[in-house]
């Protein structure tokens, strides 16, 4: 019975944690004896169980395991040495910054490669950004590769020259025919065209809001979150998204690096989009990845007028059956954590049948399913979940519903179920970013079923 209840458990853990890379963003393992467990495995002869705690100690933001991840980059197993180098940026900040950029001037292909990937990751500025411009000649490709990527993520405009001739000209050619550094290159030009300006601190954007008497869109992100990268580039990377925040001050927040700015705002996940006025105060929010279309609609509506939940809850009190005011009313007490009034205000226009539109029903569903989960009432969630699979199975978020279904199988024990519905997931959506998770849950299942 114990080695199930820790099967389960571990296995959970894992799910959460591949969750968090989607949905939240926090501390995983705050407590003094979790993190001393996982400094503990950083010396364990297997090479997984020392791969596994490095990255959960790069999930945790834990600065203090810095020093002891360091060594781990010169460790004999290149997965070790790979997770080591993935959980210090993770971490980020100026300490890991110095050791990526130390990096670059070693003889060692593999470290330069890592180092300037870091950077790209991380921020490279001043010295560290000549360096990455030096590499850019590197005998090896893949050390070329990394400079271009880590330059394009720069900001500097000043290298877009550099890097043009970089796109037409790089000789290195791959067996299938394709040229590597020519298409990083590409890609960084891209972003280095169509960078949008982001202030570099929170006081530097209140005052530049201030001043201008502009709102502010502040976006708090993860940089190995795919939902936040897929946000920036499908969505901000747009041009008429980048002309709307044209009007406004952006400024873009690691909440594991600005904690007290993280509670004061009450994040909970991300990627999160909160627009503030010019002395920071809280308009609206939208939580989440959404798309284009969505993104425009919010900012063009934001810069004339706030959302007032107050004035919502009303509306809905007077008019009951306007299932359009309940829904915005629920997404909105949804983004601000108040899933028990969002439950209650969806099953009373799902329990009076008030959903003429099949789309409202499906978002309807969706919601129930997403916040009696966030409440850990999992039995609700699955069952709601279900529903939504077996009556609209070509909803657009019916991978996610799958995933979230698959944690609160979990969470409820029924590992059998959480498998079976994770690889329902992967066969119908192979490619969804949410399978990807999928799979690593999967494998640790597999892992820890055959130590038992």
């Amino acid at each position: 019975m114990h080695k199930l209840n820790l099967l389960r458990n571990n296995c959970y853990r894992t799910a959460v944690i591949c969750f968090i890379a989607f949905v939240f963003a926090g501390n995983t393992f705050s407590s003094e004896s979790q993190l001393e467990s996982l400094y503990r495995d950083l010396g364990d002869p297997d090479q997984e169980i020392r791969s596994d705690a490095i990255l959960a100690l790069g999930e945790a933001g834990d600065e203090n395991a810095i020093s002891l991840i360091i060594p781990l980059l010169g460790d004999k197993s290149i997965l070790v040495r790979h997770c080591a180098a993935e959980a210090l940026a993770r971490i980020g900040g100026k300490e890991v910054r110095i050791i990526f950029a130390d990096m670059l001037e070693s003889s060692s292909v593999e470290k330069k490669r890592i180092g300037a990937a870091g950077l790209a990751r991380v921020g490279a500025y001043g010295e560290s950004y000549n360096k990455l411009v030096e590499l850019l000649n590197d005998d090896n490709w893949q050390v070329r590769w990394a400079a271009v990527l880590a330059l394009g993520q720069s900001g500097n405009k000043n290298i877009i020259d550099r890097i043009e001739f970089i796109s037409k000209n790089d000789k290195y050619k791959k067996s299938n025919d394709s040229f590597p550094v020519r298409e990083v290159a590409v890609s960084s030009l891209k972003k280095l065209k169509n960078e949008i300006k982001w202030w570099k601190t929170f006081a530097e954007t209140i005052l530049v809001a201030a001043r201008r008497n502009q709102k502010i869109y502040l976006l708090f992100y993860l940089d190995d979150s795919i939902w936040c990268n897929k946000l920036e580039k499908e969505v901000l990377g747009k041009p008429d998204i980048r002309d709307l925040l044209g009007d406004y001050v952006c400024v873009r927040m690691n909440p594991l690096k600005c904690k007290s700015l993280a509670d004061m705002y009450n994040i909970k996940g991300v990627p999160l989009t909160l627009i503030l006025n010019s002395k920071g105060e809280e308009i609206s929010r939208m939580n989440g990845y959404v798309d284009s279309e969505s993104m425009k609609k919010y900012l063009v509506e934001s810069l004339g007028k706030s959302v007032s939940i107050n004035k919502l809850r009303n509306e809905f009190k007077n008019s009951p059956d306007n299932t359009a005011v309940a829904l915005i009313l629920a997404r909105e007490l949804m983004d601000r954590d108040s899933y028990s009034e969002a439950v209650e205000v969806l099953s009373a226009i799902i329990n009076n049948d008030m959903l003429a539109e099949k789309k409202q029903e499906e978002q309807a569903l969706f919601y129930l399913g997403y916040c009696t989960g966030a409440l850990e009432r999992h039995s609700d969630s699955i069952k709601y979940f279900n529903l939504l699979v077996e009556k609209y199975p070509e909803y657009a978020e019916i991978d996610k519903s799958l995933f979230c279904m698959g944690l609160s199988h979990l969470a409820l024990g029924k590992v059998a179920e959480s498998c079976k519905t994770f690889k329902t997931l992967i066969e119908k959506y192979p490619s969804s970013a949410v399978s990807v998770s999928a799979r690593e849950v999967l494998a640790k299942i597999s892992k820890r079923k055959q130590k038992l």
